[in-house]
């Protein structure tokens, strides 16, 4: 599971520069499901789950579709046998002036 996500963030934080994405975190799970199939335990499903905190006035559809590049493009999920299931939550932060406390 570390492998897969591990990998996810790299590609990700590649495919957000190339999109001239910006974001401000990250946080990326992975479970596994093991079976038994013919005869072999392997996994046969992976999922994936990525929150992504981004700023004011982001594309959030553009930082969506850097996302799904990124799962797309990932070496570790290309070879793996089992299907990857990619959940996302994009959160967009709140200004910083609403933060300020007055004087």
């Amino acid at each position: 599971m570390g492998a897969v996500a591990g990998c996810f963030v790299l590609t990700f934080r590649a495919v957000a520069r190339a999109f001239k994405v910006s974001w401000t975190s990250l946080d990326c799970s992975v479970d596994g499901t093991l079976d038994r199939v013919d005869h072999a335990t392997q996994f046969t499903r992976f999922d994936l789950r990525v929150r992504l905190a981004v700023p004011p006035a982001t594309d959030v559809t553009l930082a969506h579709r850097a996302l799904e590049k990124a799962e797309r493009a990932c070496l570790i999920t290309n070879s793996l046998k089992a299907p990857v299931a990619l959940t996302i939550d994009v959160d967009v932060e709140a200004p910083a002036e609403l933060f300020e406390a007055e004087p």
